[in-house]
């Protein structure tokens, strides 16, 4: 039958191998999330700039569809659903 001190190293080895499983996975995935962010990034600034090349303001305020507020234009709504 083990002891008392046999039982708590065990666990505390089992917790320090769990932790140190853990660790990268979780760098591995912030790093992931990282480089999610940036290309969403890149991807809006190149949707916008494609809307204004299309001029898309001007061809929903030609056809009536109502302006928002200036910091909301239709270009950043639609690049950030896009």
């Amino acid at each position: 039958m083990p002891n008392v001190s046999q039982t708590l190293l065990a666990s505390l080895n089992n917790a320090i191998s769990a932790m140190a499983l853990f660790v990268p996975k979780f760098l591995a995935g912030a790093v992931i999330l990282l480089i999610g962010i940036i290309v969403a990034s890149i991807l809006k600034r190149v949707v916008v700039e494609i809307f204004r090349a299309l001029k898309v303001e001007a061809f929903l305020h030609k056809y009536g569809v109502p302006e928002m507020r200036e910091e909301f234009t239709w270009t950043n709504v639609l690049s950030e659903i896009v």
